[in-house]
């Protein structure tokens, strides 16, 4: 039994009972898969702004949008100077992809400086029965080098002290619910995801709203010391978790009947550099939500507490099961 003090003074007791953690090899297995997909393949040779590329082997009926995310800033790193990274990222999701497709990205250099770079990445699918061509995403880059200058941040708002490491895994908190969870989250992830307080997924009866929720995420396994890479898992990384602030809000859980949303759009601002293979603090909260929209925000910090990355996201939501929504879909069914 683990007992943690949160910052608010609230004590906390986690599950008795924890699953065994996954093999090694089953870990560098996930990662590796995520990282492959990451990966683009030019298809216009050296200098070409096309890429192609594969959906991960995730169990999901469409194509998750951090990967797009991810595939996205690779294709966008493929066409700058190797000094330029990633500063600001923004997407809107247009359609759901199809996870049984391959997908392409289009790389529309606005600007290509020496000392900073604007792209438009699209994403686009073949449609059914046609020779043409959907958009599933379009993204827009600020890349460009560091200078020198002010420097300052805000710490996070819970305190540090907490050891990820000894928080229960996700897999703990869901074990008694896998008759009603999807199997997305049934199988391994690529991001080990640490949870202070019960997850979204399932609330147990009575649960009170909550203003945000924090979570510890690291990748499973050793990622190569390639620093755009791990920007590009920083990417996917982000879209995993974000609108079960909304969700909390209200004390909703997910899979409490007919709840389901879809991202419309997503924008992470990258402040300083971090390692995806380091345990980094996701703090999520939902300012508003109208109109059946949700606006999520959050602040991620790595190590000691350094400030690496601000991500905003729009979805929208229904929670009578009514599925006609636009966008790409969030991975909760």
């Amino acid at each position: 039994m683990l007992t943690c003090i949160l910052a608010n003074g609230r004590s906390l007791v986690y599950p008795p009972r924890m699953p065994p953690p996954m093999t090694d090899a089953k870990s560098a297995e996930v990662v590796d898969d995520v990282i492959d997909t990451i990966r683009l393949t030019s298809l216009d040779g050296a200098g070409g702004l096309r890429f192609g590329g594969r959906t991960t082997t995730l169990s999901l009926p469409f194509v998750f949008g951090g990967q797009l995310l991810a595939q996205a800033l690779w294709a966008g790193y493929q066409c700058t100077p190797a000094n330029h990274r990633v500063q600001a990222l923004h997407a809107h999701f247009v359609e759901a992809g199809d996870p049984r497709r391959p997908l392409t990205y289009t790389v529309d250099p606005v600007r290509r400086g020496h000392g900073s770079s604007v792209l438009r990445v699209t994403a686009t699918q073949a449609r059914d029965g046609s020779d043409g061509e959907r958009v599933i995403l379009i993204a827009s880059l600020n890349l460009g080098g560091d200078r020198s200058g002010l420097d300052h941040h805000t710490p996070p708002v819970s305190a540090f002290g907490i050891d990820p490491a000894r928080l229960p895994a996700l897999r703990s908190w869901l074990e008694h619910h896998r008759d009603l969870l999807p199997e997305w989250w049934q199988g391994p992830l690529a991001f080990d995801l640490r949870y202070p307080e019960e997850p979204p997924h399932v609330l147990s009866p009575g649960a009170a709203p909550r203003v945000g929720q924090q979570l510890w995420m690291t990748t499973h396994a050793v990622v190569p010391d390639e620093p755009r890479l791990h920007d590009c898992l920083l990417a996917f990384a982000s879209d995993l978790t974000l609108l079960d602030a909304v969700m909390l809000r209200h004390a909703r859980s997910w899979y409490d009947g007919g709840a389901w949303a879809a991202s419309l759009d997503h924008s992470i601002w990258f402040h300083r550099r971090a390692r995806v293979d380091d345990w980094m603090l996701y703090e999520q909260a939902s300012p508003s939500a109208h109109g059946g929209r949700g606006l999520a925000s959050g602040e991620i910090y790595g190590p000691g507490g350094v400030h690496v990355a601000t991500v905003a996201q729009l979805g929208v939501f229904s929670i009578d099961g009514h599925r006609s929504m636009p966008g790409a879909a969030v991975p909760r069914d």
